[in-house]
């Protein structure tokens, strides 16, 4: 899912966007993988671990995905490595101001790197016109230390009821490939 920005998905039908200091960023986070911190929950350091053969963070900017309920919808149409769907209720989504993650130790660059895997794209597989990477050369524990005090000292976790789009969910899902999100993000 990670991918350099020269290594961008071929055929993408989508212009690389120029992100700014001023952008925001969504990152999910599995509810196991936070702590209590005073009276609200915060992401661990693992959260921002990468995974095995990822070079970069995903994040997805908010200037396309728009809001927190596309992000659900979007996650919740994705599969797993064990070919089911993510369970959205085992997630919640974080907001990062794009000037911040620029203080990041080892920053290297943040790039918008669009996921276009084919219209429609296979199923469990949507397409990410909103997918940004967050490159900075390893992400050691001092950088995800970074991104968790983040979290401690802003209220960044967005509040959203996953209850209130859990009939549109089943209806994507039961769309199989025939969503927007499998073709060209026309809402």
């Amino acid at each position: 899912m990670d991918e350099k920005a020269e290594v961008a998905t071929p055929n993408c039908p989508w212009e690389i966007q120029t992100i700014t200091d001023d952008d925001f960023a969504f990152r999910q986070v599995p509810v196991n993988l936070r702590e209590t911190h005073r009276t609200r929950k915060i992401p661990t350091e693992s959260s921002f671990a990468l995974r095995p053969n990822e070079d970069s963070l995903s994040f997805n900017l908010k200037a396309i995905i728009i809001d927190v309920s596309k992000n659900f919808k979007l996650m919740s149409i994705t599969h797993t490595s064990s070919g089911k769907f993510v369970e959205v209720t085992a997630f919640k989504i974080f907001e990062f101001q794009i000037n911040f993650l620029k203080t990041i130790g080892k920053f290297e660059a943040i790039t918008h790197t669009p996921q276009f895997h084919g219209a429609p794209s296979p199923i469990g597989k949507p397409n990410n016109k909103s997918h940004l990477s967050l490159f900075c050369g390893e992400f050691n524990e001092g950088s995800r230390v970074q991104l968790k005090e983040y979290c401690m000292e802003n209220d960044c976790e967005c509040q959203f009821d996953i209850n209130s789009i859990r009939e549109e969910i089943a209806e994507l899902r039961a769309r199989s490939n025939d969503t927007p999100y499998h073709n060209y993000w026309e809402f």
